[in-house]
């Protein structure tokens, strides 16, 4: 496959992150083996520590991170989904409205011109930004997370009523097995209800164990808990891959 090399001060998504694609040859568990295009590396980063030309050897305590994909194709839709869900505006973190008015009125009564309805807020969750963003950054900024803190950030109910609409989601489940649901042993009960009830969950199991299956009960109770915030509210789901998407759907 082919790969990235970034500069540890920026991110992927960053219009000036300094990049340079290389073609990966061997891998091993403390090295990764590739191939690069005469000069490139050097004149991206200046020297490799290691580097034995005349430019002499760069700076021992240099860092870069390396992204892996088959081709540039996936890597460059994988830097445009970070770059829409983590750029949140900077005048609506604070919850004030889009132009800066916290108490979210614009001169009629807090309603938009075109229509009695309030502008939805729509935002990415914090959390999941800092954890997105903080796994593509080597430094300082890395160095002062706490992971446990942040762990813990995780694992709280993304809803005030989260452990209710999972109850209700995972009750129905369990009332329609014959019909519209499987019987689920308690293993994906638990997968089930966790990743109901916190910000992000991580399922993983040998092949056949239900996880496809698991991951649609998971978003059929994505889509009850986000219909009690708005009827309109859609459920994204996602795949790394064209064939896991197509296994997914049919569920």
């Amino acid at each position: 496959g082919s790969g990235d090399f970034f500069g540890s001060a920026s991110l992927p998504t960053d219009k000036g992150a300094t990049t340079v694609e290389a073609r990966v040859l061997n891998t091993g568990p403390t090295y990764v083996d590739v191939a690069i295009a005469g000069g490139a590396f050097e004149a991206a980063f200046g020297p490799a520590p290691n580097n034995v030309g005349p430019a002499g050897r760069g700076d021992k305590n240099m860092r870069l991170r390396v992204d892996r994909y088959f081709s540039s194709v996936p890597y460059e839709r994988m830097v445009a989904a970070l770059g829409q869900i983590t750029s949140l505006p900077e005048n609506r973190r604070d919850g004030s409205g889009a132009d800066g008015d916290r108490s979210g009125k614009n001169g009629n009564g807090g309603k938009q011109k075109n229509g009695n309805k309030k502008e939805m807020d729509m935002h990415m969750d914090e959390v999941l930004r800092e954890a997105v963003v903080s796994t593509y950054r080597y430094g300082e900024n890395t160095e002062n997370i706490d992971v446990g803190e942040m762990a813990r950030k995780l694992a709280k109910p993304p809803l005030p009523n989260s452990i209710q609409l999972a109850n209700q989601a995972l009750a129905f489940m369990q009332s329609e097995k014959a019909t519209q649901f499987p019987e689920f042993n308690e293993p994906q009960l638990t997968a089930i209800g966790a990743a109901l009830t916190r910000r992000l969950t991580m399922i993983h199991g040998p092949p056949g164990t239900g996880k496809t299956l698991v991951a649609a009960s998971v978003a059929f109770g994505f889509v009850h808990q986000c219909r009690n915030v708005s009827p309109h509210a859609k459920v994204l789901a996602c795949a790394f891959s064209n064939i896991g998407a197509d296994n997914l759907a049919p569920q």
